[in-house]
């Protein structure tokens, strides 16, 4: 499933902004230039913060293991550190 989304290019920002209204939240789109610079500014009456959209797929290898376990019925853990 994953592997599709990846070779149609499927543009995630959408979704994001979607997610974010849903909840009351202000969004702006901040323009892209040739700088690193935050997908977006999102507010309310309250806060202010920017959003910077990054999407990360499973490899095969990781996929089948969790369709292994699931299968099983059993629990499929994943922990992974964000670290820049």
């Amino acid at each position: 499933m994953f592997e599709a989304l990846v070779s149609c290019n499927m543009d995630f920002e959408p979704n994001i902004k979607y997610f974010f209204e849903s909840l009351g939240y202000k969004v702006e789109k901040i323009e892209e230039s040739e700088e690193e610079s935050p997908d977006f500014l999102v507010s309310d009456s309250a806060s202010t913060f920017l959003v910077e959209l990054k999407t990360k797929f499973v490899t095969q290898d990781k996929s089948s293991e969790r369709d292994k376990v699931l299968l099983s019925g059993e629990v499929h853990d994943i922990r992974e550190p964000i670290i820049r």
